[in-house]
């Protein structure tokens, strides 16, 4: 037996598992979906999926260390926006050295998560 049959560390279901960087692609999306600043549990509606709370929160943080959104106290909470829109990630990534096709071939949200990396890397 192996772990996928008990159900280990993997999981009952494995391929379930998101890609590396899915979920804060997704959140990423759904910011940008905003009108104005979102509270977590917006964001958590609009992704869907069963998401916990806790999970868009940790996500949201991890983004904010990296400098993909920003926050703004609202009462006990936060509100999140990205820092940058289409044409600001295309900038972001030449900075970042992320070439052009990269950014034209991926949507707004993957193309961040691509340039974050890149950045991190320099």
């Amino acid at each position: 037996m192996n772990d996928h049959d008990e159900g280990g560390a993997a999981g009952p279901h494995p391929s379930r598992r998101r890609a590396q960087g899915q979920l804060e692609a997704q959140v990423l999306a759904a910011l940008g979906e905003s009108p104005e600043a979102a509270t977590a549990g917006w964001v958590q509606e609009r992704i869907g999926g069963g998401i916990a709370y806790t999970t868009v929160i940790t996500i949201l943080t991890r983004l904010h260390d990296k400098g993909a959104v920003e926050r703004e106290r609202s009462g006990r909470s936060f509100r999140w926006t990205p820092v940058a829109d289409g044409a600001g990630l295309a900038t972001w990534g030449a900075a970042a050295g992320t070439t052009v096709s990269a950014l034209s071939s991926a949507n707004s949200a993957v193309t961040l998560i691509c340039v974050l990396r890149a950045a991190t890397a320099l």
